[in-house]
């Protein structure tokens, strides 16, 4: 079939115009597995153009190993993607120099598309690649120029007529010449700056918070007390606000260990709880609190898989009230307490799933106030040791937000160590509290 040629020229432009756009794009090497290559190929395809690697890069490539990689495709970079399990990374380096023009870290279990704010960002760091400079040429040496001949004496045929001779000048005295002033040049000093290398933030959070409402009872019994003069407590369910936080602030900058070092924080304080005491019938305010807080540190054992250790100081007491609700009634002889002391611990945090997980808690007080209870009017000598636990079920709702949903336990262990003579004989004592929790969480 022959084509016109308008036609011709028409089909010749266009095919020119396609080879010269895809000319136009600065190509970028793509170091990944397939489906890595595949979704960054994706993302930067309009502004430029991607090339496979096929040679090995190691992960963490010096400068020369960058420019050898680069020179053959003439490209400006190179984009490494690495993943294990549930933890990926993406960095972009620059083939004129090795430096990494952006990095990314983030946690996801099926890597099936780039995180949102990924892609434009390699985007705009591909801008500042530059291709690798081509490799100087050994410097070759210089041919020598080629001797003249000398030039052949051309035969006598007359003899040269003689010189004639001049009258020799009188001397004339040299003019010394002016001294030479060396210029003093200043020694230019060029400052260098070292390349900083970019921070790269932590895949695990930055910090963990939440907002519940707490559910608990509490027990309260002694034993040797044949006379019952110390009253008891149970069978009530009270109320209470729960906020609790992590903050690791190193996990912002850095993936090294000082992003696993952070600090922790909790508040649960009772609202508008009165109960009735196993020893009356009268119905008495309750004031509840119980605030923790201290250092922790994470050890990240996989992807999914993290240990907590933890210390600092708790907090937790329970009060009734002198009088009772109908403003005559008193309270019985039932001590208010307040366990202050060091409390340390550890637990772990699991996830099943990108979207379930579990976290476990233990810790143990060591109780160095106990408050009225340990007062002259009661124990003065009492000493107390507390054990608690919490277990937590984490669901994720999306990106940075998780229903969470608990349950929890604390024990205290009271020796009351009764004076000979005092009015009160018993000899110890167990408070024991039961609750869960149902909150909204937050991770950054």
């Amino acid at each position: 079939m022959r084509i016109a040629p308008s036609a011709f020229a028409v089909v010749m432009s266009l095919v020119g115009a396609s080879t010269v756009q895809a000319a136009a794009r600065p190509k970028v090497l793509i170091d990944a597995d397939t489906g890595g290559a595949r979704l960054v190929s994706a993302a930067i395809a309009k502004k430029f153009m991607p090339v496979p690697f096929k040679g090995v890069l190691s992960d963490a490539p010096t400068a020369k190993e960058v420019r050898d990689a680069c020179r053959p495709d003439n490209a400006i970079a190179v984009i490494q993607v690495r993943g294990v399990k549930m933890s990926h990374s993406i960095q972009a380096l620059n083939c004129s120099d090795g430096t990494v023009l952006d990095s990314f870290k983030f946690k996801v279990a099926k890597f099936k598309a780039l995180p949102p704010k990924v892609g434009p960002a390699l985007n705009a760091a591909l801008q500042n690649g530059a291709p690798a400079a081509a490799e100087k040429a050994a410097p070759v040496a210089a041919a020598e120029p080629e001797k003249k001949a000398a030039p052949v004496e051309q035969a006598k045929a007359d003899p040269a007529p003689a010189p004639e001779k001049k009258p020799t000048p009188a001397p004339v005295a040299a003019k010394k010449a002016a001294p030479v002033v060396e210029a003093k040049t200043e020694p230019v000093v060029t400052e260098t700056k070292a390349v900083e290398e970019p921070l790269t933030r932590s895949p695990l959070p930055m910090m963990r918070a939440s907002l519940g409402m707490h559910g608990f009872n509490r027990t309260f019994g002694v034993t040797g007390d044949p006379s019952q003069s110390i009253g008891t407590y149970g069978g009530d369910l009270h109320g209470a606000v729960l906020v609790d936080a992590q903050l690791f602030p190193g996990a912002a900058l850095t993936s090294s260990f000082v992003s696993n070092l952070g600090v922790f924080g909790q508040a649960d304080i009772g609202l508008g709880i009165s109960a009735k005491p196993k020893s009356g019938d009268a119905r008495f305010p309750i004031s509840s609190q119980r605030i923790r807080t201290g250092a922790i540190v994470r050890i990240p054992v996989s992807s999914a898989f993290e240990i907590d250790l933890h210390a600092g100081f708790s907090t937790q007491s329970f009060a009734v009230a002198a009088l009772a609700t109908d403003g005559v009634t008193e309270r019985p002889n039932l001590p208010a307490v307040t366990y202050n002391g060091f409390r340390g611990g550890a637990g772990f945090r699991f996830d099943f799933s990108e979207r379930v997980g579990i976290d476990l808690m233990l810790g143990a007080v060591a109780a160095s106030k106990l408050g009225e209870i340990a007062s002259a009017a009661f124990f003065p000598k009492a000493t107390a040791f507390g054990l608690d636990g919490n277990l937590g079920l984490n669901i994720r709702l999306m990106e940075g937000l998780e229903a969470k949903f608990a349950v929890d336990y604390a024990r205290y262990i009271v020796k009351l160590n009764p004076q000979e003579g005092a009015e009160f004989t018993a000899t110890a004592a167990a408070d024991q509290y039961i609750g869960g929790t149902v909150s909204l969480g937050w991770v950054l």
